[in-house]
């Protein structure tokens, strides 16, 4: 059976007039453990590649531990797989390669 971690009270930003949001919208993310475990292959593999810097590779694993933590857990904690995924997302935005966007794509769907 598979778990599925929600990301509830994600906030969207639909626009801003001068400086003021003009509107926000709560969305409730739903997301299997299958997906995870499919993110965290990729990132495996992207963390394998001898041409990501060192300081990014170091950052990316200690991420990829702490994700996969919690994919055995229990009680996977949607706050700490969100924010894993926002320092995941930051670590491939600054990368290149096919591989990291392709990832990049499956990770916002955790945030």
């Amino acid at each position: 059976m598979s778990k599925e971690f929600n990301a509830s009270n994600s906030v969207i930003n639909l626009g801003d007039a001068g400086g003021s949001i003009i509107n926000s919208v709560n969305i409730n993310h739903n997301i299997s453990q299958p997906d995870l475990i499919s993110i965290l292959q990729d990132l495996k593999r992207i963390l394998a590649d001898t041409s990501i810097q060192k300081i990014d590779k170091e950052e990316l694993g200690i991420q990829i531990t702490i994700l996969d933590t919690q994919t055995k857990s229990s009680k996977p904690n949607s706050s700490i797989i969100q924010e894993c995924m926002r320092t995941v997302r930051s670590i491939l935005e600054s990368m290149t390669g096919n591989a990291a966007y392709a990832v990049l794509a499956q990770v916002s769907k955790f945030i």
